[in-house]
Formats: structure tokens, C-alpha cells, sequence
């Protein structure tokens, strides 16, 4: 696959720099917000920051000079086994971990995790309608609460309905987020990046103290992990790939994506995301020229984005068809369903996050109109006054916004603390333990989105567009849609793995950077070196020419000394060295003759 960067690429990578610099600075602050001595922390952890690039460059620069392919198993089949042992090594000290926290803080569902439950319940028994009549004018407002519980009443089904059963149904989901996390690093950054970022998944505080909660955030993550991975399949395909395979796979990735739609509404910002990154794929044609219809038309990343497209618009419309016909209620519109949502994001008092007026304001309106679309629109009709009343207020709430989500990774430890405290079983030792967690969990963030902000610098030198950008613009489409929309510290856990897999790449990358300085380092010096023997072999046989000139010179004029060596008896006896008697007398002779006419 050949996607191209352009203008547009520069923009939403030069966002990404800025608001994950800003995300570290919040964190940062945070880290030392009720600390004794605040800039003990401030320093320490840019200390930490600056020591780990220290320490990726040097152990970059320091491997790059050996060749390592003595580690390596001796063949394909011991190195998979190797790799599975790890990962498998990885995924069963995870489950451990999680299975301790649901024995040893043990939580019976409240809040929005209640209704989660309960709905499940009365779906699992078929009592939804007859049982449930609140829970169905609930679901009619917020259609998206039906999606988890839907899936969990399957579970239930087969299980039995307990909170165990829901607690372990996601335990058993977030190892498979783990497997998926590794298979989509494994695709951006090798083998290497690929257990890099399971480990960071499988042992992220927050993540395994989360996990005692009755919530949807395990079920949509995977989802979208799923996705992520069929996207980067997808990106990764040679271009000799069966057209119909890739067919299947971009329409199965729209309806995977409106199933994840169904339990969060979020989905669709992980939707546009690929969608962006797709339009600009271009294959090239193997084979012939009349390659199909279907081959030509996958080439194309346009019409692939309108099959992902067809998948996720056909199985949205079934999921919201089904929806109200299992609570027997009007379902609010699209343009409409985030009335509330908006509403409660402009409220300055409450910081943006959910309050107890808002919500009887929707409640009241609900009871007045009956309709859940009417309700949403007077929601929304409030938000807009609240705007009008005060913009600079909101335009400071909307960045307030945005470093409440970003500052810390509390939230498993908030919930925790809340609900064991009302359920009276918040003891002094489970107070200090997640506490403590607490602490290590966000130096643990921070040093991920470091990575993650490292990542993004070396795709900004990258020359094409691939899954690293899908996460990129899904980072940015959830931070900026909760700047407007209501907020809480745990609506970023499913971004986590994203920035999981992204500081695995940032990672991976300082070591390809410094082994491809080392061997461009070698290859130049080798060409040096060869070039300087060619001058030595040219100098040398220019000597040895010059020499064979010189000695057939001489053995020319040696020769020519020989030739004027050569005895002549005429000459000689003419120059008076030889005398001959009989010839002299001759010579003389023909002297002492005159020519007729000769004068004396």
C-alpha cells in the first residue's frame, strides 16, 4: 500500500506535537499538586525524561555496533515459539494481576455501571419492556447504553447473571485487547515493538485497577483494537493481495466499527480517522491490465473508504432499528442525540463534567415532551445560550477541558476510592495500596506519552501515511470532541493503548535510527576505503608502466649502441686503421689515373 503524505499531514502532526507537549506539561504540574515539596516532582520528572532518552540513545548507539543475530533463534519456527512464549508469559501475568483486584477489592456496580448491569439482567431474562420501563426511556436518550449491556446479556445466558460473571467476561476481554495490541505493534514496529507494547498494556496501573468496575470501557476498547488492526492489515497488504479478501475486510471493518458505535458513540472519530487515511491509498496493479472490477476498484482508496462506509452505515441503521424495537421507544437523531453531551461540556460551574442540574434539566424536559429528540434539542438550545452568555468563559473552560481529561491517569483509583468508601469497604490498607498506585500510575502515563510524543516527531520525517497516523487523528478527534462535549478523567482509557503502541514505535524507531547512522556510518567508510585502494592500484600501475616505458627505452638504445658497434672494413681502412697491401696499391692506383681532359 502507497499513501502519501501532504499539507494536511504537517497540520494534524504539528497538533499532535503540541497538545501531547501540553498533555506532559499538565501531567507534570500534577505530579506535584498536593505534594509537600512540588518541585521535587517538577524536577524529578523531567529528570526521568531527559535520563530515559539518555538511556534509549546509549543503549541505541551501544547496539548498534554489534551485529546480534547471535540472540536470534536459529530458525523461523523457534523464534515464533519464542515470541508466543513471552507474549503468553505477559497475557497470563496480566490475567493474574486483574484476578487480584477483583478478589481482594471486591465492588458491587454503582452509577452508570449499575444500569449497565441491571439492563443486562432483564435482557438476559426477556423482561426488558415489562421490568424496565425507566431503563427504557434511559436507553431512549442515550441509545449507546444499550450496546455493552446487550453483549453482557449473551454472556449471561450462557454464564448465569452475576457480577462475577460481567466482572470476568471483561477480564477475559482485555487480555484479547493485549493479543490485539501486540498484533498491531508487531505490523508498525516488529516483533520487538510488538511485545514492547502488550507489556505496556498488560501492566498499566490504571487498566488492572479499573477492572473491578461493571463498565463498558473493556468491551469498546477491544472493539476498536480490532479495528485498528484490520486498518493496519489493511495499510500493511502487498499489492498481490486477492481483491475480494481486501474487499471483505475494509466492509467487516465498518460494521466492527458501528458495533463499537453501539456501546460508545466515539467510535466514529476512530471512523474518520482511517477514513482520512485511506482516501489517499494508491495500489499498484500486478497482472494484466484487465486485473476485475473488483482488483481495479480496490486499488482505490476512495472506493475503499466508501465500502468501509456501506459496512458501517448499513449495520448502524440495524443496531438503532433494533434498539428501539427492544425498548419500544422513538430513538433521538443523529444531529440531535448530543444535545445533552454539549450542554453539560459548556457548563462552567461543573467544569464541564456531569452535575446533578443538567441532568434534571434533560429529565424534566424528557417528562414534558415525551420525546427524547425533544429533549436533546432544549439541551442543546441551552448550551448555545450559555455560549452567548459568557464565550470567553467557555473558551477558558474549553482548555480547562482538555487538561482535566490529559493531567493525570487517576481514574481507576478515583472510582476505586469512591465506591469501596460508600459500600463501607474502604479499609486503611486498601487506602494506602491504591494510593501508592496511584502515584506510580502517573509517572507510568507520562513516560508513555514521552514516547508517544517521540513517535509522533519521527513520523513527521516519515515519508508515507499509514495505521500510526490512524492513531495520531484518533488522539486528536477524542481530545478535541471532549473539549466541547461533557468530560471525565476516564473518558481517555481507551486511548491508552493507542499511546501504548505509539511509544513502543518511538522506542523501536531511536534504535532504527542509530543502527541506520552506524551502517550508513560503515557503508561510507568502506567506500572510502575502497576508494583509496583504487588510488593505491592505479598509482602502482601507473609505476609499473612508467618502469616498462623506461626499460624498453633503454633496451632501444642498448640496441642501437649494438648496431653502431658493427664493424666496417671501408671506413676503417678509408680512416688510415687498417692497412691492406694488395687494396692499398689498388686504391693508389686508381689516384695516380687522370681522367682524358684532366689538367695538371
Amino acid at each position: 500500500m502507497e499513501t502519501c503524505k501532504n499539507w494536511f499531514t504537517y497540520i494534524y502532526l504539528t497538533i499532535f506535537g503540541i497538545c501531547l507537549s501540553y498533555s506532559l506539561f499538565s501531567a507534570t504540574l500534577n505530579m506535584g499538586v498536593n505534594a509537600k515539596y512540588p518541585f521535587i516532582w517538577y524536577g524529578g520528572m523531567l529528570i526521568v525524561m531527559g535520563g530515559l532518552w539518555l538511556v534509549l540513545n546509549t543503549s541505541a548507539a551501544i547496539t548498534s555496533h554489534f551485529r546480534l543475530s547471535w540472540v536470534k533463534p536459529g530458525s523461523r519456527k523457534a523464534a515464533v515459539f519464542l515470541e508466543a512464549f513471552v507474549l503468553l508469559s505477559i497475557v497470563t501475568a496480566a490475567a493474574l494481576l486483574r484476578f487480584w483486584i477483583i478478589s481482594n477489592l471486591p465492588m458491587q456496580p454503582e452509577s452508570d455501571y449499575l444500569t449497565y448491569y441491571k439492563v443486562a439482567e432483564l435482557l438476559a431474562q426477556g423482561k426488558l419492556i415489562s421490568d424496565g420501563a425507566g431503563y427504557c426511556d434511559y436507553i431512549s436518550q442515550f441509545p449507546h447504553v444499550m450496546g455493552f449491556p446487550y453483549i453482557l446479556s449473551l454472556v449471561f445466558r450462557v454464564f448465569g447473571v452475576s457480577v462475577s460473571t460481567g466482572l470476568y467476561f471483561n477480564l477475559a476481554v482485555s487480555l484479547l485487547s493485549i493479543f490485539f495490541v501486540h498484533r498491531t505493534a508487531r505490523l508498525l514496529a516488529g516483533n520487538v515493538g510488538g511485545i514492547l507494547a502488550a507489556a505496556l498494556v498488560a501492566f498499566w496501573p490504571s487498566q488492572i485497577l479499573y477492572i473491578n468496575q461493571m463498565a463498558s470501557e473493556p468491551v469498546f476498547m477491544c472493539l476498536t483494537l480490532i479495528c485498528i488492526w484490520i486498518a493496519a492489515r489493511l495499510f500493511k497488504a502487498p499489492d498481490g493481495e486477492k481483491a475480494w479478501k481486501i474487499l471483505v475486510f475494509n466492509i467487516a471493518l465498518g460494521i466492527l466499527l458501528a458495533i463499537a458505535g453501539g456501546v460508545r458513540p466515539v467510535a466514529i472519530i476512530l471512523l474518520i480517522a482511517i477514513i482520512i487515511c485511506s482516501v489517499t491509498y494508491k495500489a499498484r496493479l500486478t497482472g494484466s491490465a484487465e486485473a476485475g472490477l473488483i482488483k481495479s476498484c480496490m486499488s482505490r482508496g476512495w472506493i475503499r473508504a466508501l465500502a468501509i462506509l456501506t459496512g458501517y452505515m448499513a449495520c448502524s441503521l440495524l443496531i438503532s432499528a433494533a434498539t428501539a424495537k427492544a425498548i419500544d421507544r422513538e430513538l433521538p437523531g443523529t444531529t440531535a442525540s448530543f444535545g445533552y453531551n454539549l450542554m453539560v461540556g459548556f457548563n462552567i460551574e461543573s467544569r464541564g463534567g456531569w452535575n446533578e442540574k443538567d441532568s434534571s434539566f434533560l429529565t424534566q424536559r424528557f417528562a414534558e415532551t415525551g420525546s427524547a429528540e425533544e429533549a436533546h434539542i432544549a439541551s442543546r438550545a441551552m448550551a448555545l445560550s450559555r455560549l452567548k452568555e459568557d464565550p470567553v468563559g467557555i473558551a477558558n473552560l474549553i482548555f480547562q477541558k482538555y487538561t482535566l481529561l490529559w493531567e493525570n491517569d487517576d481514574y481507576g483509583s478515583y472510582w476505586n476510592l469512591l465506591f469501596l468508601k460508600q459500600q463501607n469497604n474502604l479499609t486503611s490498607q486498601r487506602n494506602e495500596f491504591i494510593n501508592s498506585v496511584t502515584i506510580w500510575n502517573n509517572i507510568y502515563y507520562i513516560i508513555c506519552v514521552y514516547l508517544s510524543l517521540l513517535a509522533g516527531i519521527y513520523l513527521w520525517f516519515g515519508k508515507k501515511v499509514g495505521t500510526e497516523h490512524v492513531l495520531v487523528l484518533y488522539f486528536i478527534g477524542i481530545a478535541m470532541l471532549h473539549m466541547f462535549l461533557e468530560s471525565q478523567s476516564r473518558y481517555h482509557y481507551n486511548i491508552l493503548p493507542v499511546f501504548a503502541i505509539l511509544a513502543s514505535a518511538g522506542a523501536v524507531e531511536i534504535f532504527i535510527h542509530h543502527a541506520d547512522a552506524r551502517r550508513t556510518a560503515t557503508d561510507s567508510i568502506a567506500t572510502s576505503a575502497t576508494d583509496f585502494k583504487s588510488g593505491e592500484q592505479s598509482l602502482e600501475k601507473a609505476a609499473a608502466i612508467e618502469e616498462q616505458k623506461s626499460s624498453e627505452e633503454e633496451l632501444i638504445e642498448k640496441e642501437a649502441g649494438q648496431i653502431d658497434n658493427k664493424f666496417n672494413l671501408l671506413d676503417a681502412i678509408k680512416q688510415g686503421h687498417v692497412t691492406v697491401t694488395v687494396t692499398e696499391a689498388y686504391l693508389n692506383s686508381d689516384k695516380d689515373k687522370k681522367e682524358p681532359g684532366e689538367k695538371e
